[in-house]
């Protein structure tokens, strides 16, 4: 019965949050081996999940560019902002 109240009252809300759950599940599965996607994905999927989560957005985004000067590659990717593809 409370299923049924759920899904009356709010059905387009969980239907939506059902299809960003199975869209980061399948992003995760795919592009795990992207140290970068993965970090930002199990973010994302934590948050869908109501998950507290160790991560802070600003501190995770420093590590990644000091991971990424280190091996490197202090140049942007070519998804960044601003590039065109």
């Amino acid at each position: 019965m409370l299923n049924w109240l759920k899904r009356l009252v709010a059905g387009r809300e969980l239907a939506e949050l059902e299809r960003w759950r199975v869209e980061c599940a399948q992003a995760q599965r795919w592009l795990a081996e992207f140290y970068e996607a993965e970090i930002a994905l199990h973010h994302v999927r934590q948050a869908a999940e109501g998950k507290a989560s160790s991560f802070h957005l600003p501190r995770i985004r420093d590590a990644l560019r000091a991971r990424r000067a280190m091996e490197g590659r202090s140049k942007p990717g070519p998804f960044s902002v601003g590039t065109r593809i």
